[in-house]
Order: structure tokens, then sequence, then C-alpha cells
């Protein structure tokens, strides 16, 4: 299986746990059975990695505001400024997720 593959069933796995984290769960089950535990190891770090990613750029939307800022609000901000930072986010629920994956 190649890093790219790898990359790709990960960004399904996040896209499912945004949405409702038993659904990741499954996926993940699903993948063991189709594939084996090295794989799905492997999914978990990329799955990691990208959700470092994420955190890094949900800090990057607070740059230059208050620290009292709600990230619904530091996202308008951005928004309004043009900033390319924040684009891609979405609420979902009462969360925001990237709807752009790395």
């Amino acid at each position: 299986m190649t890093k790219s593959e790898i990359a790709t069933m990960a960004e399904r796995v996040c896209k499912a746990r945004d949405a409702d984290p038993r659904d990741a769960k499954a996926m993940l089950r699903q993948i063991d059975l189709d594939h084996g535990h090295r794989i799905v190891r492997a999914v978990v770090a990329e799955m990691q990695r990208q959700g470092q990613l994420r955190h890094v750029e949900a800090m990057a939307v607070f740059e230059g505001l208050s620290s009292d800022t709600t990230f619904e609000d530091a996202l308008a901000a951005k928004r309004a400024q043009g900033d390319p930072v924040a684009r891609g986010w979405t609420k979902v629920g009462n969360v925001y997720a990237k709807t752009t994956r790395a």
C-alpha cells in the first residue's frame, strides 16, 4: 500500500470522525479486516499527523487577535481581512472542522 493510499484512507476516517466518532472506529475495524494491523497503524499515524497540521492551522487563525477571541470570531475577522488561513473551516454541529485536509 502506498503512502498516498494511506493518506487517502486517513482523510476519509478523519472526515467520518468529524461527523461521528463511531463511524471512524467502524472504518478502522474494516481497514484492519481488509488490510491488517500494519496498515491500521499507518492510517492512525497519518491521522495524527493530519491532526497536528489542523492544530497548527487553527492556532494560526488566532494570530494578531486578543487572547479572549473565540474561534468563530477569529475566523470571521480573518475572513473579513481576506486571510487565506481562515479558508476551509466549517462548523459541523458544535465543532469546527477543516473541509480540506492535507
